[in-house]
């Protein structure tokens, strides 16, 4: 990184730029964190000026706002890692003003880039006009200004995100503040919502950082309604479904820590299939938090039964509706809308695996595929949200990354398939249906779509066991 930054100090003096180091690069060094990124303001005309750094790194260009100037280079560096350098045009014509406008007072901070490659003692040279180091010190979190939430909604989560990584208290004037905007949150784009809300569920405490938005911030339900309806739905137990969700979630991050003791010799290979990305920079495990911590939202519209109980298949389809409106809000693909749909909707299916009928272990992972271990993962964590255990769930995982499942062929006949000649609802009795025809085909006694009416028939006709 050294090595880069001389290099962009000799454009910048070639082409009589002044730059400024900001923001988290200070901000980092100062709390004794790893550097990955560095932003940069730029004197003037910061657009060309990137480019021009891109081509003579021989690095990628992105103009990502083009109204701020704000755009990326990114390169790899001698250590083969990535690195990113971040270019906005200096506002107001000074380093002062800019830094003031800025949103939190330990992001506020700036060093001009040739007095931090002097070497040793740069941090004399750190302008700090809002006291932002003092705050770090401190571990205070403090707007820098009266303007700094108004002028940019989004700060109200990242400020969640800031909290949480450099374990710092929001003072009091801050959180009135945070607390008066709030609702200022809904006219912020989706896309810049998205990208907070992801950045959020990336972190390791992802479930502390959504308790900070909702009980701390009174933002969550800012952004998406249904969170605050959650909050205030209560379950059987007493304990609203979104503090489960968060209970689940928070367990979701123990078992992968290794906290808890479940399946220590398949969680190299759990991180390994969660750490792939759906969409750039968002990892499947981003996905499975919020869909713990959503998992029930299906309940909010039903009614608790008398036996204190919600059926579990209805109440996961109910959820559809509601995952509808969460895509919508955060902009999602189709691919994101479908996989987090599929999460919510289908979290019921693991407890209905049983010993007993072994056809139906072969047709949860014939159908989920590789959505199944997020699924076991999901079930698991939701149990011990609930003070409870499930070694079961651990074994299953084992099974499913040592091969057992592997290669499954396509049942010869479907669910949808299956409702629609005997006209059935979609309920459980339909899964165990095509469970029987899926043993029956893997065993060779179905082969045909016909075969496996015709053994169904006779299944529908005598259904006492299925109920």
């Amino acid at each position: 990184m050294h090595g880069t930054l001389i290099k962009l100090l000799k454009i910048a003096e070639e082409q009589k730029r002044t730059i400024f180091i900001v923001g988290g690069f200070v901000r980092d060094h100062l709390a004794g964190l790893e550097i990955r990124d560095v932003d940069l303001v730029v004197s003037e005309d910061a657009i060309q000026f990137a480019k021009r750094v891109a081509w003579r790194l021989r690095a990628d260009y992105k103009l990502l706002d083009s109204a701020a100037q704000y755009s990326r280079v990114s390169l790899k560096t001698y250590c083969n890692k990535m690195l990113d350098l971040d270019f906005s045009l200096l506002r107001n014509n000074s380093i002062i003003a800019d830094l003031k406008s800025r949103d939190f007072t330990i992001n506020a901070m700036a060093v001009n880039l040739k007095d931090y490659l002097a070497g040793e003692g740069w941090e004399s040279g750190i302008i700090d006009p809002c006291g932002g180091r003092d705050d770090l010190r401190a571990g205070l979190l403090r707007i820098t200004g009266k303007r700094s939430l108004a002028d940019d909604p989004i700060r109200l989560m990242r400020s969640a995100r800031l909290l949480l990584r450099f374990g710092l208290t929001l003072d009091e004037n801050s959180r009135q503040a945070v607390r008066k905007f709030a609702r200022a949150i809904k006219s912020t784009s989706r896309i810049r919502v998205a990208i907070e809300l992801f950045l959020l569920l990336a972190a390791v405490n992802a479930a502390e950082g959504m308790r900070i938005l909702h009980a701390e911030l009174s933002v969550l339900g800012e952004i998406f309604a249904p969170f605050a309806g959650m909050s205030e739905k209560k379950d059987k137990r007493g304990e609203s479904l979104l503090e489960h969700g968060l209970r689940t979630c928070e367990q979701l991050e123990k078992i992968l820590r290794g906290d808890t003791g479940f399946c220590p010799q398949i969680l190299g290979k759990l991180h390994m299939h969660l750490s792939m990305e759906l969409e750039e920079g968002r990892t499947r495990l981003c996905y499975l938090k919020l869909a713990c911590i959503i998992h029930d939202i299906g309940k909010l519209d039903a009614p608790v039964p008398a036996g204190g109980r919600h059926d579990s298949f209805s109440h996961g389809l109910a959820g559809d509706t509601y995952v509808d409106g969460l895509s919508q809000r955060l902009n999602l693909s189709e691919k994101e809308h479908y996989h987090l749909t599929q999460l919510v909707r289908n979290h019921s299916r693991p407890f209905f695996l049983r010993d007993d009928q072994p056809a139906s272990y072969f047709r949860f992972f014939q159908q989920f595929k590789n959505l199944a271990p997020e699924l076991l993962l999901l079930k698991a964590a939701s149990i011990a949200g609930r003070g409870g255990c499930n070694k079961k769930c651990a074994e299953i995982l084992g099974e499913y990354f040592s091969g057992t499942y592997k290669d499954l062929p396509e049942t010869v006949i479907s669910a949808g398939e299956i409702m629609d000649y005997f006209n059935l609802p979609p309920t459980r009795f339909v899964g165990s249906l095509l469970e029987e025809a899926y043993s029956a085909q893997l065993s060779g006694r179905v082969r045909t779509k016909e075969e496996a009416l015709s053994l169904i028939s006779a299944l529908v006709s005598n259904k006492t066991g299925y109920n």
